[in-house]
């Protein structure tokens, strides 16, 4: 049976061009495909899509039928085959084959009663890629119709013959709103020159909507007589204005492209719309319109913001312009601060050989320098050179090696530290390694110093040498002693057990690495709530004794075993085992009476007793990294007990321990050994002093002076003086720049400028910060350093600082004075 639908709507054989085959067969065939294509068996839908599509114009009706019908399914089956119907014919080459695909789908879509809106504005979409000029008529009737007309304009745009052009143009007259200014659009995209006097008129429409589409439109009509009006609405009043100054400009770089173009007028043009340019945007815009109609005026660029003035020597490069060298060597000496590092970038990567001498004399302030003092002087300048001079293809790695060795050595500031070390970075000279070592005493670039040390140390190690060997050994201790890196310090211990030589890193950490450790116990669950091992550290624990879980015996091991960064990898001290628990205990011994932090982290759950009490839970997944938790906590003078639950899911199985004071400043504290003494750790050696195996930690000097008693002011602001500066102390008015970090008494942090990893600076005693700040940074000397415990009169106060620091908090601040101006 037929399709009634086929039936009614089919076009003749000979406009199709199958008469080769009968139209029954077809229509037979078709309606079986159809019936397929509407059914649910994904095999046979792909194979009748696959059929119909090969079937020219035959199925367009039947599909377009099926087009927006309730079953999604059918929908885009019929949607895909229409698509690659279309594509074919339009791939094809061949001009009847498109016109008669045109024909099939205009029918549709004139079929205006038999389908909706939706349907025919999908066909016209297919309609674009196969309409000619012969569907222009047809489409010029169908702008009459509001459902479809914009789809209609759409396809008479992509229509390349005139035709469709004055299609459009005849419709304009009678336009009004959205759709007069689609018009517009259309008339734009095809730059109908014959549309200009309609255009012109539109610019004083009552619809705002209509009058920016008609600016749209002039400034793609690319005539005099259109520019000249864009000119003049680009330099009155009216509400369009600004828009009317951007397609001012962009007619202008339309016709300089255009070889008939009055490029002196234009450049003129271009130049005033620079000098009366109301934004940077206006006068890149222009000067893309000079350098295309003549050459960029350098001249122009005194008073120029950065973005405008690397513009214009882009673009005067573009143009290999042999005036940009000698223009910047007279001009960066006196341009503006802003400017400076920019135009330097541009000098230095000039080809002329005055610029690679001028760079390279500014890079290591040597003789020769164009600029005098304001090389010396200006930290831009410097930085211009340095960001820029390794593009230069005639500075040999050799070369550039030297002068930055030089310039890392004379580095006025932390940003050109960090630029000269990016490029060291690069070739890892061995000769660069002194004057590393010298920069060391940076603390902001000291990991970045480290990144480039450490493949210098790896060099070194090749070279077969015992004095390479030995400095090779230095800097991975430098590493491993310094860096806060965790990554960095692992590969410096990794390559120092190699060598055979062994650092305590974590120790000086303050990590906990003597445990003892019970397991792997099955199943996750066996540890996590009240058991055998639930609060019995409440008094020394015998750790020779078994304990029975589960009906089965553990016994505790010993191990020592951290990596530098204080975790014990408990798949290599106890084995692999998934859906598991472990306890780990430790015994540390502290001096005093102390309130400390307790850092931890794990992989995955971790339950803490300290004392025989439950301090901390955490039940998850969760990788293991070190200080994941802060746990504030109280140790008693003299031996304290810690336990420890680990519960593993799956994969890696690991935890981690430290203890450090309020400010997250290590303590180290004596760790029971091996043995059932306690044996104090011993962090400068391998092993305990034999002639005093049981040494009590003492701390430095430095850290036994953070723990003394606070000095209170009348003011109520206490203070303790972590480092004594030696620099000089800042006066009121003057801006001072500080690291800090920001906790509450419970050593939780609030804000931290390390962490940003940007100092912060603020001028002293006008009321920028808070009062405690003002008073206690008053007194402090450049490079000291200095815990400040504010109470909240001099903090914020009743009010608090909503969402970070509650009413009337007591704020504890360790900053560092760096710098005075």
């Amino acid at each position: 049976m037929k399709s009634p639908i086929f039936t009614r709507l089919i076009v003749s054989t000979a406009v199709i061009g199958l008469a080769s085959v009968s139209l029954a067969a077809h229509a037979q065939d078709m309606d079986s495909l159809l019936f397929s294509l509407k059914g649910q068996d994904t095999a046979q839908r792909a194979t009748a899509l696959d059929r119909l599509s090969q079937m020219g114009v035959y199925p367009i009706p039947a599909l377009s039928a099926m087009i927006y019908a309730p079953d999604m399914s059918q929908h885009l089956a019929a949607v895909q085959t229409l698509r690659k119907i279309v594509y074919t014919a339009s791939t094809s080459g061949d001009a009847t084959t498109r016109h008669t695909m045109a024909t099939a789908l205009l029918a549709q879509i004139e079929a205006r009663a038999k389908r909706p809106p939706e349907t025919r504005n999908f066909l016209l979409e297919l309609l674009s890629t196969v309409a000619g000029k012969e569907e222009v008529p047809a489409l010029s009737k169908l702008l009459n119709e509001k459902p479809v007309r914009d789809a209609a304009v759409s396809v008479l745009v992509r229509i390349p013959e005139p035709q469709a052009g004055v299609a459009l143009v005849k419709a304009l007259p009678g336009a009004v709103g959205d759709f007069g200014a689609t018009l517009l659009d259309a008339i734009a995209a095809r730059g109908e020159v014959s549309a200009l006097p309609l255009v012109k008129l539109l610019t004083t429409a009552r619809e705002p909507g209509v009058r920016l589409a008609a600016l749209n439109a002039l400034a793609s009509i690319p005539t005099q007589e259109s520019l000249n009006l864009l000119h003049d609405l680009a330099n009155g009043k009216g509400t369009e204005r600004k828009a009317a100054r951007s397609h001012y400009l962009r007619s202008l770089d339309t016709m300089s492209r255009l070889s008939t173009a009055d490029k002196p007028t234009l450049n003129a043009s271009a130049k005033f719309v620079y000098e009366t340019a109301e934004s940077d945007a206006e006068r890149c815009a222009a000067l893309t319109v000079m350098a295309k109609t003549d050459k960029v005026p350098l001249d122009l660029l005194q008073n120029a913001s950065p973005e405008v003035a690397l513009q214009a020597i882009a673009l005067a490069n573009d143009a290999e312009d042999p005036g940009v060298t000698k223009w910047l060597l007279a001009t960066i000496p006196n341009a503006k601060p802003k400017l400076q590092r920019p135009l330097m970038e541009a000098l230095t990567r000039r080809p002329e050989p005055e610029a690679r001498a001028a760079a390279i004399a500014v890079a290591t302030m040597e003789g020769g320098n164009p600029f005098g003092n304001a090389a010396r002087e200006s930290p831009a300048l410097r930085l211009g050179v340095l960001s820029a001079l390794p593009e230069r293809n005639d500075v040999t790695p050799a070369e550039l090696t030297k002068i930055y060795n030089s310039a890392l050595n004379n580095a006025a500031s932390d940003e050109e530290r960090e630029v000269v070390l990016d490029v060291l970075g690069r070739y890892n000279d061995v000769s660069s390694l002194p004057f590393l070592r010298g920069a060391m005493g940076n603390v902001e670039v000291k990991t970045k110093i480290f990144s480039v040390s450490l493949p210098i140390a790896a060099k070194l190690l090749k070279e077969d040498k015992e004095e390479s060997k030995e400095t090779a050994i230095s800097v991975y201790r430098e590493v491993a002693e310094g860096s806060q890196d965790m990554a960095q310090v692992r590969e410096a211990v990794t390559r120092l057990k190699g060598l055979g030589i062994t650092v305590e890193v974590s120790l000086k950490r303050g990590f906990l690495t003597n445990w003892r450790l019970l397991g792997p116990v099955p199943g996750r669950n066996t540890l996590s709530g009240d058991d055998v091992l639930t609060g019995i550290t409440d008094k020394p624990l015998d750790t020779e004794k078994a304990i029975m879980i589960a009906d089965k015996a553990y016994s505790w091991k010993f191990t020592s075993d951290a990596d530098p960064a204080g975790t014990l990898d408990l798949n290599a001290l106890l084995g692999t085992m998934e859906n598991a628990g472990a306890a780990a205990y430790a015994e540390i011994t502290s001096p005093t009476e102390q309130d400390v932090l307790l850092k931890t982290g794990s992989d995955d759950d971790l339950i803490v007793w300290l004392n025989g009490k439950k301090i901390h839970q955490f039940l998850g997944t969760r990788a293991c990294i070190a200080d994941t938790d802060t746990l504030s906590v109280h140790l008693e003078k003299g031996v304290n007990r810690l336990l420890v639950k680990v519960l593993n899911g799956g994969g890696e199985w690991a935890f981690c321990a430290r203890v450090t004071d309020k400010a997250s400043l290590p303590i180290l504290l004596a760790q029971r050994g091996a043995d059932k003494e306690k044996v104090a750790v011993n962090p400068d050696k391998t092993k305990p002093d034999p002639a005093n195996p049981n040494p009590e930690i003492k701390k430095p000097k430095e850290e036994t002076k953070k723990m003394d008693e606070p000095i209170k002011t009348a003011s109520g602001l206490e203070y303790v003086e972590i480092t004594e500066g030696t620099g000089a102390t800042p006066k009121k008015g003057q801006k001072v720049t500080v690291h800090y970090v920001g906790t509450f008494p419970d050593g939780k942090k609030f804000d931290s400028s390390r962490d940003r990893g940007t100092p912060f600076a603020f001028t002293l005693g006008v009321g920028q910060v808070i009062a405690g700040w003002d008073e206690g940074v008053s007194t402090m000397k450049v490079g000291g350093k200095r815990k400040l415990i504010v109470p909240g009169s001099l903090a914020y106060g009743e009010a608090g600082y909503p969402g970070a620091i509650p009413p009337n908090a007591t704020l504890i601040f360790e900053v560092e004075l760096i710098s005075v101006q």
